[in-house]
This record gives structure tokens, C-alpha cells and sequence, in this order.
């Protein structure tokens, strides 16, 4: 059963059948799903993410692969995104890469505290394809580790 969003429109539908039927989501619970699909022109992608829910009010960690993870809030909307290194030098690195090649996103390196790594970068406002291509380049990376 896919989750799929606009992101253009922002639209969510939340099961299969509300899919077919076009429905969108509004302000009813949203059922985790174990796989999302996003569609955008530019963008197609499909990810297994691992929903934690991280609080009684709806707070949950989004784990889209092994580096990466998002915070959503009880509303879906997206608040911080984690990009997961060995060490802190290519946590620097990357802080130092998504400053001068994206606008308004902040980063904090910080020793990792959401994800699998030794250090973390903690950022805001990061755009959505950037996120997905990293997640989606991690995944590819670790498949082609476990085939060798």
C-alpha cells in the first residue's frame, strides 16, 4: 500500500484505497505504511522507512537509511532532518558543503544521538530532493557492500 505525496501540491494520501479514490488526507490519524513513494518531476523514488514513534503526541523518527533520518511533527510536517558520519571531520565537511550549496538551511555537528554513526549533523530546512538523494545514494552504497 503506497503513501503518496505531492509535493507540489502537498497532497497525502494516507491509504491505498483513499489513492484510488483520490482522497486527501486531512486531519484524521495517519496510519504508518512501510513503504512511500513520492512523485514529482524531477523525483522518483521508493524507500522502506522505519517510523519510531517518539512520542504520545504523534511526534515520530522517520529512518529513510542507515545516515539518514527525519523528525515529523503529530501533523506529518517535517521539522529536522539527521545526516549520519564516522567521524567528525566528513560531519564538517558536509556542514561546510550544504552551506554554500543550499539557502537557509541550518546544520548543528553533534556526537549522534538518532543515528547508527559516531557524529551527526542536525539540520533545518533542508530541501526534500536533497534528502531523498542522499537516503537513496546510502542505500545503494550499502546494497553494494552486502553484494560484494
Amino acid at each position: 500500500m503506497p503513501l503518496h505525496i505531492n509535493l507540489v501540491l502537498k497532497s497525502i494520501f494516507v491509504s491505498y484505497e483513499e489513492y484510488l479514490q483520490g482522497k486527501k488526507a486531512a486531519t484524521k490519524y495517519l496510519k504508518p505504511v512501510p513503504k512511500v513513494e513520492i512523485k514529482l518531476p524531477q523525483i522518483k523514488s521508493m524507500l522502506n522507512i522505519t517510523k519510531v514513534q517518539l512520542s504520545a503526541s504523534g511526534w515520530t523518527l522517520n529512518i529513510l537509511s542507515t545516515r539518514v533520518a527525519t523528525i515529523t511533527n503529530p501533523l506529518g510536517q517535517r521539522k529536522v532532518t539527521y545526516f549520519g558520519f564516522e567521524t567528525e571531520e566528513k560531519a564538517l565537511q558536509f556542514k561546510k558543503w550544504l552551506i554554500e550549496n543550499t539557502t537557509n538551511s541550518t546544520i548543528y555537528v553533534r556526537k549522534a544521538e538518532r543515528l547508527s554513526q559516531n557524529w551527526e549533523c542536525k539540520c533545518w530546512n533542508v530541501p526534500t530532493e536533497l534528502i531523498i538523494q542522499i537516503a537513496e545514494l546510502d542505500i545503494n552504497q550499502q546494497t553494494q557492500l552486502q553484494n560484494q
